[in-house]
């Protein structure tokens, strides 16, 4: 069935992990560009996010909230690498990107099946752990309404923009174009040149082969209403959780178990879809509030409730990654690192709103929060063991030399 959009856009999310020793350069970096500009967050004009969080995941995520007017000041004042110096310090720092200088302005290039979009908003959140994510706003550009089938193959193909393995994939027959960029590969170009140089291993167990898609999209109320039930569409639903493409001709069936692992249905004509791979909103335009409230707190608050627990995820698989790598070297510094990352993994409740809650309570399980901590609370302990074990095979060792450094001084003496 061939549904139409009323409203829609996608944000991209690149994961990459920072070099700790690396991150007040990699910060350096970005504020000596000045087409990136820090985002100090306002109690007014981000009045939403700030009534809606509590203080711990507040303080967490935005802690610009609590600077007072003289820290204010200090920070516009401070320059290339002192300002860098003091943003390593802060918890997480987020950074907007001014796009008027990307725009090529190249035209639309006619090709059959080409879908032509704008990059409306771009910008870089770090935590001081040194994860980071650089986040791409974008929609389709469409003089009538645009095809849900047509979002559903942009999402496939743009996600898959920042994988070194997207060459070695066959031709899908999906084009898609910007006049922002000479060419999708130069889009590639400019991701790699602000990560690049900066990350400190392969991320294949975190996200390197594709971006996290997050995606909103109000269908035309002809399409879902009492009449046309959801029933009739839910495959398109289906394929937009799982960011399959328009294309994709097998029928999608989930038993009860997933459809709850990855659905949420609070009102009737809206349903929220959540994998570890991305996350969606799919409603009808039959309720005003879908296109008119719904998208505005599903890209503010919604998005950073989703980012707190994606960066739990990226967070655990990382430390599990150094632990594994470690073979018992720097057992201070990873020591360290274990317990500043976990205290910031440790937030639970971030606010009162049910609905927050009831989002927040989805990504946990999604991204498998808890099977993470488990993993990596055996992998710790395994690691400690062999720690131990390292620490009092040299402690023997050590003993053994003194000894032997003794009897032979004594043996000395008595000759």
């Amino acid at each position: 069935m061939d549904i139409k959009t009323k409203y829609h856009y996608t944000y991209f999310l690149n994961p990459f992990v920072v070099d700790k020793s690396k991150y007040e350069k990699f910060l350096d970096k970005i504020v000596s560009d000045p087409k990136w500009n820090y985002k100090m967050f306002n109690k007014v004009k981000d009045m939403e996010i700030y009534t809606h969080f509590l203080a711990q995941a507040k303080e967490f995520m935005f802690p610009s909230f609590y600077f007072d007017d003289k820290y204010k000041e200090k920070l516009a004042n401070l320059k290339g690498r002192k300002l860098a110096k003091e943003l390593a310090k802060i918890t997480t720092v987020e950074f907007e990107y001014d796009l008027n200088d990307l725009f090529q302005m190249q035209g639309k290039i006619e090709e059959k099946e080409q879908i032509f979009f704008d990059i409306s908003q771009l910008k870089l959140i770090c935590f001081n752990t040194g994860i980071c994510f650089l986040v791409f706003k974008t929609h389709i550009l469409e003089e009538d309404s645009v095809s849900f089938r047509d979002l559903l193959n942009f999402n496939y193909k743009f996600k898959e923009l920042s994988s070194p393995y997207a060459k070695f994939k066959g031709n899908d027959n999906i084009y898609i174009q910007t006049n922002q960029f000479e060419s999708l590969s130069s889009l590639s170009d400019f991701i790699n040149s602000i990560t690049s140089g900066y990350v400190t291993f392969d991320n294949d167990d975190i996200y390197s082969d594709r971006m996290f898609v997050y995606s909103y999209a109000c269908i035309d109320e002809s399409d879902w209403n009492n009449e046309q039930k959801f029933e009739l569409i839910e495959d398109n639903f289906y394929k937009f959780a799982f960011q399959f493409s328009g294309d994709y001709s097998s029928e999608i069936e989930l038993s009860d178990q997933e459809y709850k692992d990855i659905i949420y249905s609070k009102w009737k004509y809206s349903k929220y879809g959540f994998t570890k791979l991305g996350g969606v909103v799919f409603c009808s335009a039959i309720d005003q509030f879908n296109y008119t409230k719904l998208p505005i707190h599903y890209e503010n608050v919604s998005f950073y409730i989703m980012l707190l627990a994606f960066y739990q995820r990226v967070s655990l698989l990382t430390i599990d990654n150094e632990i594994k790598m470690s073979k018992g070297n720097n057992i201070e510094y990873l020591s360290k690192s274990i317990s500043k990352i976990l205290i910031s993994t440790k937030i639970t409740q971030i606010s009162n709103s049910e609905h927050g809650m009831s989002l927040w309570n989805n990504w946990y399980k999604a991204f498998e929060i808890e099977k993470l901590y488990s993993n990596l609370e055996k992998e710790y302990e395994r690691w400690n063991d062999k720690v131990k074990e390292k620490r009092s095979s040299l402690f023997n060792a050590v003993t053994m030399v003194l000894l032997l450094l003794i009897y032979y001084i004594l043996l000395s003496n008595l000759n």
